[in-house]
C-alpha cells in the first residue's frame, strides 16, 4: 500500500464492520493524519480460525504525533465494551488529541447507556491532558 504523506483528514466507512484491526492497519500509511472519522456499518464480529485480532502495540506516527480529532459514528452501545479498544487506544496514545467524539447509534442507545459509556470512557487513562471526550 502506498504512503499518503499529504493526507491530513480521513473518513473511513465500513458497510460491514469486522473489527478495529482494519482501522489500525491503515494508520501507518497516513503518517501526518490529523483528523480521523470512522462510520461503522452493521456490526458483525468475525473470528477467523478462532483467533481474535487485537490492536498492535506499535503506535503509528500519525496517532502519537499528529492526531487532533477522532470521531466514530454509529457506535453500538450494546457492544460498547467489545468496541472499547479503539477509543482506549486513541486516548492512551494520541499526544495532541483535542477531541474524541463518539456518536452513539440512536436506535440502539438509551440515555442511561450513553451516560454509563461516557463515565466508563472518562475514566480511561489519556496521554493528552487537553483532550475532551464527547458522547452523543
Amino acid at each position: 500500500m502506498p504512503v499518503f504523506r499529504n493526507l491530513i483528514s480521513l473518513e473511513l466507512t465500513f458497510p460491514r464492520f469486522r473489527g478495529w484491526f482494519d482501522v489500525v492497519e491503515v494508520l501507518p500509511y497516513c503518517p501526518n493524519l490529523q483528523s480521523l472519522a470512522i462510520e461503522k456499518g452493521k456490526y458483525r464480529r468475525i473470528i477467523e480460525d478462532q483467533l481474535e485480532h487485537t490492536i498492535e502495540p506499535v503506535v503509528p506516527e500519525c496517532v502519537s504525533l499528529h492526531l487532533k480529532t477522532c470521531s466514530v459514528r454509529h457506535y453500538p452501545v450494546k457492544s460498547m465494551y467489545e468496541d472499547f479498544d479503539l477509543a482506549a487506544y486513541i486516548l492512551q496514545n494520541a499526544r495532541v488529541l483535542q477531541v474524541l467524539t463518539i456518536h452513539m447509534d440512536p436506535y440502539h442507545s438509551t440515555e442511561s447507556e450513553k451516560d454509563q459509556f461516557f463515565n466508563y470512557l472518562s475514566r480511561c487513562p489519556r496521554i493528552s491532558q487537553a483532550c475532551k471526550i464527547e458522547c452523543n
